[in-house]
């Protein structure tokens, strides 16, 4: 029992440390900076609190930049908290 409780130990340590960096040397790194610089618009992104959203407010910003050769996607459907 006590050897699992110590392979469990070190396994956290182990995970404790990819997750901070520390093991970027060895090729692992918990991070990914790499999918920051691969945003698609990411200008666009507003973040409003749930308690201002009107309850038929469409997912997009009106200001669309899309030449209106394609239909906009369907709205994604509410989930219920």
């Amino acid at each position: 029992m006590k050897y699992l409780i110590g392979a469990l130990v070190v396994a956290n340590l182990l995970c404790f440390a990819w997750f901070s960096g520390w093991m970027a040397p060895l090729g692992g790194d918990g991070r990914e900076p790499d999918r920051i610089t691969r945003q698609i618009e990411p200008q666009r992104l507003r973040i409003v609190p749930p308690d201002r959203l009107p309850a038929d407010a469409p997912p997009a910003s009106s200001s669309s930049t899309s030449s209106g050769s394609e239909p906009a996607p369907e709205p994604a459907p509410r989930m219920a908290r």
